[in-house]
């Protein structure tokens, strides 16, 4: 009884972590693909009328190790090779996928391609975390 009440909190514990390290994570990722593109529209199309400018190296050093210490700090606690490897490599797949299909279509990011990169780069790790948590 006391085992499994013990391996209960243990995976509540982990489950946890990886939500609270994937949020910060998936925004980063998002953050820094958008840095590379173009803004889609011109200062007189965009909706809000704002053009974004990109970060500069120590702005985009802040943004990596805000969203880097969270994940650090998950992976340091799962103590699980394949699951650090894993939990980085698919959404930086699904990354590098939405990033190259966005430039192609549209030759640069738009407000709800910065959403779409954020919530489905967060929602593969919440998917891989989930499939190797109940294996």
């Amino acid at each position: 009884m006391v085992t499994a009440i013990g391996a209960m909190l243990q995976a509540a514990s982990r489950a946890a972590l990886a939500i609270v390290a994937a949020d910060p994570f998936a925004k980063m990722l998002a953050a820094l693909a958008i840095s590379r593109l173009p803004y889609a529209r011109t200062a007189q199309t965009a909706k809000s009328g704002v053009v974004y400018r990109h970060p500069t190296l120590l702005a985009s050093l802040g943004l990596a190790l805000q969203g880097l210490l969270p994940l650090s700090v998950c992976l340091w606690y799962m103590r699980d090779l394949a699951f650090s490897v894993i939990v980085v490599l698919v959404p930086l797949a699904v990354l590098s996928f939405l990033f190259l299909y966005i430039k192609r279509r549209l030759g640069g990011y738009t407000g709800d391609c910065c959403g779409a990169l954020c919530l489905l780069t967060e929602l593969s790790l919440y998917i891989v975390a989930c499939a190797i948590f109940a294996a």
